[in-house]
């Protein structure tokens, strides 16, 4: 039981509180409208994992997604591709560079974890690479990377040729 001393002190910061939730929920629903309108933004959404909120905040960062020559190359603009230390012939990579625009990464990323955790048949391919991730054995700090990895890919893919294949 709280004391009625405390309840009175805090009664004015749960009325700000209150206050925010209706500003935060006012600023959603014009987010989501902003979105119904936009084609682009509309066609973002179809990919696992990309919501209203990354898919206006893709379409305000990137205005031409063409400017990217491949998926590989808009994941690397977003700093989610491996870094990579390769001399005589032999491939090594390394951790993810995290050099690009830390807003979206981390988009993509609660995106990819929120769609591995609550992942359904109808949301997501069997094959795809959500949930290999989730079902190879590695650490949990580990798998949200190549969810995004193939999120990116998939979103230019959508935006430069139209369609979206779960990979």
């Amino acid at each position: 039981m709280v004391p009625d001393c405390v309840r009175a002190a805090l009664r004015p910061l749960i009325g700000q509180i209150d206050a925010l939730d209706e500003a935060i929920g006012a600023i959603d629903t014009e987010i989501a409208a902003s979105v119904k309108a936009d084609e682009t933004a509309r066609r973002l959404m179809t990919i696992p994992g990309v919501g209203p909120v990354t898919a206006s905040a893709i379409t305000a960062t990137i205005r031409d997604m063409s400017a990217f020559a491949s998926g590989r190359e808009f994941s690397a603009f977003l700093g989610l591709t491996p870094r990579q230390s390769s001399t005589g012939g032999k491939e090594r990579l390394g951790r993810i560079t995290r050099m690009g625009d830390r807003y979206l990464r981390k988009l993509l990323v609660v995106g990819a974890c929120a769609t591995l955790i609550g992942r359904t048949t109808r949301l997501c391919h069997v094959s795809s690479p959500l949930h290999v991730a989730r079902s190879v054995r590695i650490s949990r700090t580990a798998r949200p990377c190549a969810p995004p990895f193939a999120s990116c890919r998939g979103l230019w893919d959508l935006s430069c040729r139209g369609d979206f294949r779960p990979p």
